[in-house]
């Protein structure tokens, strides 16, 4: 009889000991939170594999292959389809199954070489689909170095139209992307409205990359030593495969440099503590004095799309609720 209660006090003092490091790891009382700070070790650790090999684009596939895919939350489904060529799906939160003519579609990022709607970014994509109420259709555009943009542009003005074919009206789209997925959108955005085709609602990004030709923000020195996650010298090896090692650059790849004049309302967040901060603060600077209306969320203690550790990084959830806020006003 002892043995047994002492096997009950033990299993009750382990369950007490884990409830209370979950709720120590979601509570905001700290500044940053510790959930938020286990979430940057893993990031810090994660970065190290994935560019310590002598070839990047191989090292970052094999961690990002590698990398855990945590479940989906409840009440989630997904439905794999083909648009053409590309593999794409559609991720519903429970709350998102009846807006039948809805939709955000999103271009995950991942440094134009890695990265999927299926994989890396499934989590994330399904808490904006929960936190929206809006079905979201993510594509897994074509990657370099086997593609460079001309490719990848094409399967993300492919997708949007496919949206229209099948009857959804642009004011009923949003359009979203964090990192090389968020450069996407706004060349996607600046193809499109200069074939005078009607712009979806509300467009947001989360730690876009704005200039892919520059790489000159003054961010990219000032949080060099901060940023636990990007390093310049990484897209000064990625950037070549994107463009095929053009000795001119496309300026489409600066949308950053272009007229962003029409642009649907748009919502910025980024981290505090990554090289790509002054990228985001400059094109909404340069959005808004072109009549858009942007709002920007500069994150502070955070990271590189930090959103995608939302599962112990509470930062990261009350960011995606306000994804969800910005665009239930629009849809």
């Amino acid at each position: 009889m002892k043995f047994i209660k002492k096997i009950i006090l033990t299993i009750t003092i382990i369950g007490i000991v884990i409830v209370l490091a979950l709720i120590a790891i979601n509570i905001t009382l700290f500044k940053p939170s510790l959930g938020s700070r286990i979430a940057r070790m893993v990031t810090i650790y994660t970065s190290k594999q994935m560019f310590s090999g002598k070839n990047i684009v191989q090292s970052m596939r094999k961690v990002s292959d590698s990398i855990f895919i945590p479940p989906l939350p409840y009440g989630i489904e997904i439905e794999n389809i083909k648009i053409a060529h590309i593999n794409a799906a559609w991720v519903r939160a429970a709350n998102s199954k009846d807006k039948k003519n809805k939709a955000i579609l999103y271009l995950h990022g991942g440094g134009f070489v890695i990265g999927s709607c299926r994989t890396t970014h499934r989590d994330l994509i399904a808490r904006i689909s929960e936190s929206t109420g809006i079905p979201v259709l993510a594509i897994d555009y074509r990657l370099a170095p086997e593609y460079q943009y001309v490719s990848m542009l094409e399967d993300c003005i492919t997708a949007y139209r496919w949206l229209l074919t099948k009857g959804f009206d642009p004011k009923n789209i949003a359009f979203g992307g964090d990192s090389a997925g968020g450069c996407l959108v706004l060349m996607t955005l600046i193809i499109l409205r200069d074939a005078k085709q009607k712009l979806p609602s509300s467009v947001f990004l989360l730690s876009p990359l704005t200039d892919a030709i520059n790489l000159d923000g003054e961010s990219f020195t000032t949080r060099a030593n901060v940023d636990p996650m990007n390093k310049k010298k990484y897209w000064d090896v990625i950037i070549p495969l994107v463009t095929g090692n053009m000795k001119i650059q496309p300026a489409i790849l600066s949308p950053l440099r272009q007229n962003l004049k029409d642009f649907p309302p748009m919502l910025i967040q980024v981290g505090n503590d990554e090289i790509l901060l002054s990228d985001s603060t400059r094109l909404a600077e340069r959005a808004k004095n072109s009549g858009v209306n942007v709002t920007i969320q500069i994150w502070d203690h955070m990271w590189h799309v930090f959103q995608q550790s939302a599962g112990i990084n509470p930062e990261g959830r009350q960011a995606i609720g306000d994804i969800g806020k910005f665009i239930k006003n629009y849809l």
